[in-house]
């Protein structure tokens, strides 16, 4: 599974906006699994269906990339267009 989020910053007219991707590697899942991962609610409002902070978690066989990315919010790359140039945004 591809995980693709993208950050945006805006400041006047200017936007900055980057895309980061992590990849998820599940292992063999029974439908006992399944069926007991779906009833504990957790997968119902999740982008892919599962979170890999909580009880997918257990289903993970390996991830590349940055786990925030996966989780929402991709913090160093969110920092870096806050940041580029000599002067933070957010600051005057």
């Amino acid at each position: 599974h591809q995980v693709m989020t993208a950050v945006a910053v805006a400041r006047n007219a200017e936007v900055r906006s980057a895309v980061e991707i992590s990849a998820v590697e599940m292992r063999e899942i029974s439908e006992n699994e399944i069926e007991e991962y779906v009833r504990t609610g957790e997968p119902m409002d999740k982008a892919g269906a599962y979170a890999i902070q909580g009880g997918a978690g257990a289903f993970v066989r390996r991830f590349s990339g940055e786990i925030d990315t996966i989780v929402g919010l991709p913090v160093r790359m969110a920092l870096k267009l806050l940041n580029r140039d000599s002067e933070p945004y957010g600051r005057r």
